[in-house]
């Protein structure tokens, strides 16, 4: 779970600097955490406990739950403020790693510590989902030239935000039910869970359906209305806008393989035509960010006989269905493990691998993929991603979820008949 932390404040704080000290909270802690890792390098095969006599009550005070909530909020303030600091999110990160292994090892006997570490995870996403909102407040009440843009890629990174901690309300969920707390672990892992959901921005009402008119729009308005979350700081592999290295070879591929590739989609980018924005104005959007980033591009004129306005048609409410509640894995049958794999890949997989698993741009193809021909590659590619980086880990994923992810994706994109991969072969491999 540390790459939720990791990625969305990596994200939502792009861009900010400063000159000042860090808080005294934060440079204590900073310290002392670096002293007690220090000497865990020298030890790498032993995971200490509060009970022992030598690092516990040192471990014990860096995770006590009170502590954490000063540390937080001294980093967060003075993060607001643009202050140069120690990042204890990320130093903090091998030491929850190395807890959430050593609690899925021997749940009992590591408890406490791994409820404490946890804690540290959901304050972090705590204070990061607060200081998210307050952006947009202070974003939404300067109006400027570039608010909007602005806007916009918050409001992408308050969504990617909502969708990680979504994520970590499952895990610990997932945990909850497999039963390996204590009744007191599982009462107090289910109140985190609960601070996480009341964290969520409530879904909002869905707006009344009309058709309604607009007037065509111009390559920077597009821009900013569909490209500018992803494009402004390079989210998922888009070339970032104003980087002339990472754009030259797409600038000289031409201003038509441009636009095609954009209305088709290209790698984790959907496709873009077929919304209510009309192709030339798509088109004129390529230009504006193609420009940005050393390109020469003339914007697209108006179509001959076109009004100059274009119906905007909603699309059309949908009624929200009830999902009956899962099926307890062990139970399943063998028609419901592959609908429940075939969920874990659309979920997760298919942004990138696609649905129908075809190679797009670096991304292999994963049909008949040497990796799936034994359950071990697949489940290690899964757990721990790829060797180079072009695959992340999976392991937030549950046991349940990566076996039947790996099932469907063989039998849907494979050749090769083996036995099914199984939640105890998935247990039996993280480390």
């Amino acid at each position: 779970m540390r790459w939720i932390t990791a990625v969305f404040l990596g994200l939502l704080f792009w861009g900010q600097s400063g000159l000042a000290s860090a808080g005294d909270a934060v440079r204590a802690f900073a310290s002392e955490l670096m002293l007690h890792e220090s000497k865990q390098i020298l030890q790498p095969d032993r995971v200490v406990k509060y009970s022992d006599p030598e690092g516990g009550a040192t471990l014990r005070a860096l995770l006590a739950p009170a502590r954490t909530a000063a540390v937080l909020d001294d980093y967060f303030a003075e993060f607001v403020k643009g202050t140069a600091q120690p990042d204890v999110s990320k130093l903090a990160g091998p030491l929850v790693k190395r807890y959430e292994k050593a609690f899925s090892a021997d749940p009992r006997a590591y408890e406490e510590e791994y409820l404490d570490s946890l804690n540290w995870i959901v304050s972090t996403l705590e204070g990061s989902a607060r200081v998210a909102s307050e952006n947009m407040k202070k974003n939404a009440a300067v109006p400027s030239a570039d608010a909007e843009a602005v806007h916009k890629v918050l409001e992408s990174l308050q969504s990617l935000s909502d969708t990680m901690m979504k994520m970590v309300v499952q895990v610990i969920k997932e945990k909850v039910n497999s039963g390996v707390f204590s009744a007191a672990g599982k009462e107090r892992a289910l109140s985190m869970a609960d601070r996480i959901n009341a964290t969520l921005r409530p879904v909002p009402a869905v707006a009344e359906n009309r058709i309604s008119l607009r007037n065509v729009m111009d390559g920077k308005q597009v821009y900013d209305a569909q490209c500018a979350a992803c494009h402004t700081i390079g989210i998922a592999g888009a070339p970032r806008a104003g980087n002339v290295s990472a754009w030259r070879p797409l600038i000289a591929s031409g201003f038509d393989s441009l636009v095609r590739s954009t209305l088709k989609g290209k790698g984790a980018m959907a496709p873009q035509a077929g919304g209510n924005l009309q192709d030339f104005e798509i088109a004129r959007a390529v230009a504006y960010l193609a420009n940005m980033s050393g390109g020469v591009f003339k914007e697209p004129a108006l179509p001959a006989g076109h009004t100059g306005t274009v119906t905007v048609v909603p699309p059309p409410v949908q009624a929200v269905q009830k999902r009956p509640p899962e099926v307890p894995h062990a139970v399943m049958t063998a028609a419901q493990r592959m609908q429940f794999g075939q969920r874990v890949y659309r979920t997760n997989c298919a942004a990138c691998h696609q649905a129908d698993g075809q190679a797009v741009g670096p991304i292999k193809t994963m049909v008949n993929a040497p990796a799936f021909r034994g359950n071990a590659t697949a489940i290690d590619l899964l757990l721990f991603g790829s060797g180079r980086g072009a695959m992340p880990r999976w392991s937030m994923l549950s046991d349940e979820e990566i076996a039947e992810v790996i099932n469907y994706s063989r039998a849907r994109f494979g050749s090769v008949k083996i036995d099914p991969a199984t939640p105890a072969q998935v247990r039996a491999r993280r480390r």
